[in-house]
Formats: structure tokens, C-alpha cells, sequence
């Protein structure tokens, strides 16, 4: 995938999230660190999307969850991305699952309740 460049997303760095945007949380480094792991361990070329994951920090917050995952989406090869909780179209693909499980950053159980939805930490 050609990435011709990332933008950090003002409105995912506001003071509090709203309806409609969950926050970062971490330094704007960090979201582009996230961002470059991504695109090298958990790129989903069908839907043009890559995913982060950190359980053992914060990375963001919406209106009712602590978030431990990103999603990277790309628009005319402007690439940006947000915190997001695993629920609905925000659950990373089985692929993306396996290689954090393979990888140890995620452990069978928790795998299982992404994949369902129903992820809680």
C-alpha cells in the first residue's frame, strides 16, 4: 500500500470526545508510531484500513471506555487515525487478531471477545 502521507485528525485531539469521536490519549508521536507499526504488521487491503493495538497503555477514550486500539483509515492516500473500541465495524479482521495473538500481544480469551464484540479490560 502507497502511503503518501498521514494527518493527524484534529478532531481526535480535542480536550474530551463527543458522540461522534473518541481522543487520543497518547503524545501525537505515539499515534504515528501506532500508525507505522500498523501499516507494517496489520494492513487490511480490502477494506484500506490498518489497526494498532496497546493493552498495556491507554491510547484514547470515547464517551465510556478506556481504548486500547486504533483504527487507520486512508481517503485519496491521506491516511488518518483514531482510537476506537472493538464493537460493530471497529473489530479488526480474524488475520489482524491472529498475528497479535501469534505475537503475544494478545492472549486467546481476549481474541476471542474482540472478535465478539464483547471486549472489556
Amino acid at each position: 500500500m502507497l502511503i503518501e502521507s498521514y494527518r493527524v485528525n484534529s478532531k481526535h485531539r480535542a480536550n474530551k470526545p463527543s458522540k461522534n469521536a473518541s481522543i487520543w490519549k497518547v503524545p501525537t508521536w505515539r499515534e504515528v508510531e501506532l500508525f507505522a507499526l500498523s501499516q507494517r504488521d496489520s494492513v487490511c487491503r480490502q477494506t484500506q484500513t490498518s489497526w494498532g493495538c496497546d493493552l498495556n497503555n491507554v491510547i484514547g477514550v470515547d464517551l465510556q471506555n478506556d481504548l486500547f486500539f486504533a483504527k487507520f483509515v486512508v481517503n485519496q492516500n491521506v491516511w488518518h487515525g483514531y482510537p476506537v473500541h472493538p464493537r460493530d465495524n471497529d473489530i479488526p479482521p480474524d488475520h489482524v487478531l491472529d498475528g497479535w495473538l501469534k505475537s503475544g500481544a494478545l492472549t486467546k480469551p481476549q481474541r476471542s471477545k474482540i472478535s465478539e464484540g464483547k471486549f472489556k479490560k
